[in-house]
């Protein structure tokens, strides 16, 4: 890295930025901050997740997905019943397609 600055010109079809100046602090800067408390999960959370996680797909592989909400938004996939989740995520295994009816020449 050294050796290509020292080289100069020829090989820095850009200057160099001077960033220094924009990472100063300055007066009257706002400053935020958030807590990251309500992304934290209990013990007792986290195993019960995992627990129904892997009931579930012991039960039926193809019916859990690949990535789990440990903190759901919204109804949380461990409190529903497994006869409700299995009903939401099995499909019948043959779709059978809609009858083509032809009326004639369209031409």
């Amino acid at each position: 890295d050294k050796g290509m600055l020292d080289v100069g010109e020829p090989l820095h079809p850009h200057p160099l930025a001077d960033v220094g100046k924009a990472f100063d602090l300055r007066r009257g800067d706002s400053f935020s901050s958030m807590s990251t408390f309500s992304e934290l999960a209990s013990s007792e959370g986290y195993n019960r997740t995992v627990t129904t996680a892997l009931r579930r797909s012991g039960l039926d592989p193809w019916a859990v997905p690949e990535f789990w909400p440990l903190i759901p938004r919204g109804d949380s996939p461990v409190e529903v019943p497994d006869k409700a989740w299995f009903a939401e995520h099995t499909s019948p295994l043959t779709y059978f397609p809609r009858p083509v009816f032809w009326a004639g020449d369209a031409g």
